[in-house]
């Protein structure tokens, strides 16, 4: 089993390979993204991935009493990491992010069961099966496509900036 909560969630497509073959092996995988987001950009690009995870049988759940802010993922009640990165190009290449891996089975075994109590009491499953209309679709895709290029962007610009001042000089 893999439980995934991230509140950036933009993964990259060999991540999203990853996912796709591990499903395929049988591997029950649950990831749980903000249902309230301080960057609503992020959150509708979020939403374009719904149906992609959906149909490679990966649950989606949405944390609701608040921003989710989480960077956590559990395996197998065997590891688990906990930290600052989101599952995103920014974290990936252009951000100082610190996570902590933990391989202790007591330890991710009581880990996970208090987030089995957080998505139970604080998460709501999106029905695969849930009506989406070509409008709203078709916001989510400039969304994850606009959200994915700003991150791009973000990432590289202040290498990119660096270059021109040091021209200038």
């Amino acid at each position: 089993t893999v439980t995934i909560f991230g509140s950036y969630f933009l993964p990259g497509f060999r991540f999203r390979r990853a996912l796709e073959k591990a499903s395929a092996r049988g591997v029950r995988i649950r990831i749980i993204l903000a249902g309230k987001s301080d960057i609503p950009i992020f959150l509708n690009s979020s939403y374009y991935l719904y149906s992609w995870l959906q149909k490679h049988q990966i649950e989606v759940y949405e944390w609701q009493p608040s921003v989710l802010h989480a960077k956590l993922a559990l395996v197998d009640d065997i590891w688990m990491t906990v930290g600052s990165f989101n599952l995103n190009q920014l974290s990936a290449y252009g951000s100082i992010e610190l996570n902590i891996d933990v391989k202790d089975e007591e330890f991710v075994s009581q880990v996970r069961k208090e987030i089995e109590i957080l998505i139970k009491n604080g998460c709501t499953y999106i029905d695969p099966a849930r009506p989406r209309g070509f409008f709203i679709r078709c916001r989510e895709f400039v969304a994850y496509y606009l959200g994915r290029t700003l991150i791009h962007l973000i990432t590289f610009f202040p290498g990119l900036m660096g270059k021109r001042k040091k021209m200038i000089d």
